[in-house]
């Protein structure tokens, strides 16, 4: 009876550890599956948003070309925006057209590197959109994990700033400088050094980057910038640079000026195609025409026309001190050869606030100036709507003030428009920041 008890035992034992096994396996196979599933949702949610995203990035680069192709009949960078005293933001303007592939002039040059280095880390830009700005840019600078450069400050700063530098050597193909004041030149002269290409087989490129100025401008430049003495005269001692002096009240092609030897190059030619086979040039399909404007110094405007679009740049100009001229007229001169059914931005400076005496201007607009100009402008085309005009204010002086009160900026900002509303004057005015990119379009 013993021997039976000790025999039901055993038998119970060795189910119940049976049970105990099964058991534990089946603890074991519901962890496993449930450390499975953990997986693979951590791996499903790292890799769909990544596959979604490989999915938009094309339609988001495809519709940024989109724009700058169809949209964008003119593209405008802000590499400085001020007029004085902060000397990295000093007037200097980059200008695309939506067929020049990628390629700009730069229109007076202040500042240079320090506007592209805050232009390509413009957070409301992103690297899709200056691989779609800038065409063939080497992999070296396309293809980058700026998540990852961002975790060494050095890293990101060197990125930045090696991107900048292949921009500016290898985008910018000529200066249309407007007068030779230091915060309009500085910028040239300081980044000439590295004035030469990257990569001079990467397109159709110029031999030389064109200065292109009047006369009187180009003389100043080399007599006093680039004059061995103030600046190594790097025109003269490279090939990297070459004057191109062009005559106030004549239309050129901007390809023209930009591929042409000064030696070639017929400046006394009027709206006439000096290159053979111009379609193969870039900036072929635009033209400029330069005007005389009064400053301390002789300025100049320049009107750009593409695609039956216009644009034009004016350099600094306004009741002075120093000179006779007439500066409204030669503002005048400058409307009369707008076609106003064309005209699709304006960009000119104001650089004081409306309660500067003319005394003290020195060749620069305020807000009251700057509206009687247009107020002109609409004159003389049959006071049309300006509704679709864009007037980009450049070159505000930023001031030092006793307290902590309204900027420059602010105040020019809110004569301006309170002006403009006053007049029933319907144009738009932008107050661009360094580093901004402006969409032009008619």
């Amino acid at each position: 009876m013993d021997h039976q008890d000790s025999l039901l035992q055993d038998v119970q034992y060795l189910a119940e550890k049976r049970r105990m096994e099964w058991r534990s396996r089946l603890i074991l196979i519901i962890c496993l599956f449930i450390i499975f599933c953990i997986v693979v949702g951590f791996v499903l949610a790292v890799t769909i948003p990544i596959a979604i995203n490989n999915q938009q990035q094309p339609n988001i680069s495809e519709s940024i070309k989109d724009m700058l192709s169809n949209h964008c009949t003119f593209g405008v960078a802000i590499l400085g925006a001020e007029g004085g005293m902060i000397e990295s933001d000093l007037t200097s303007v980059l200008l695309r057209t939506n067929t020049s592939e990628g390629n700009f002039i730069s229109l007076d040059a202040g500042t240079m590197m320090s506007g592209l280095i805050k232009f390509t880390m413009n957070e409301k830009l992103n690297l899709t959109f200056f691989k779609a700005l800038f065409p063939g840019l080497p992999g070296w600078l396309a293809d980058v994990d700026l998540a990852e450069l961002s975790k060494n400050p050095e890293d990101k700063r060197q990125y930045y700033m090696s991107l900048s530098g292949y921009i500016m050597k290898q985008y910018i193909l000529g200066y249309f400088i407007g007068h030779s004041h230091l915060d309009h030149v500085a910028g040239l002269a300081i980044s000439s050094p590295e004035g030469s290409y990257f990569n001079a087989n990467y397109s159709i490129l110029p031999k030389s980057k064109s200065i292109v100025a009047s006369q009187e401008v180009a003389n100043v430049l080399n007599s006093s910038v680039f004059n061995n003495v103030i600046w190594p005269n790097i025109p003269q001692l490279t090939n990297w640079y070459q004057y191109q002096t062009i005559n106030f009240g004549n239309k050129y092609y901007v390809s023209d000026l930009l591929y042409m030897t000064n030696n070639k190059f017929d400046k006394n030619s009027n709206d006439i195609r000096q290159l053979p086979s111009p379609g193969s040039y870039h900036f072929s399909d635009t033209t400029v025409k330069i005007f005389p404007l009064c400053h301390e110094v002789t300025s100049s405007a320049f009107l750009f026309e593409t695609a039956n679009v216009q644009l034009v740049y004016f350099s600094d100009t306004g009741p002075n001190t120093g000179t006779s001229c007439d500066w409204r007229s030669k503002v005048t001169d400058v409307w009369n050869s707008v076609d106003i059914t064309k005209l699709a931005a304006i960009l000119i400076e104001v650089s004081f606030s409306n309660d500067v005496p003319d005394s003290s201007l020195y060749g620069h607009l305020r807000p009251k100036d700057l509206i009687q100009l247009l107020l002109e402008l609409k004159s003389l085309k049959g006071n049309p709507s300006l509704s679709t005009l864009k007037v980009v204010i450049t070159h505000i002086k930023p001031t030092f003030t006793t307290i902590f009160s309204e900027s420059n900026r602010a105040i020019i900002t809110r004569q301006l428009n309170q002006e403009a509303k006053q007049v029933q004057l319907d144009c738009n005015f932008t107050f661009p920041n360094q580093g901004d990119f402006i969409c032009v379009e008619k």
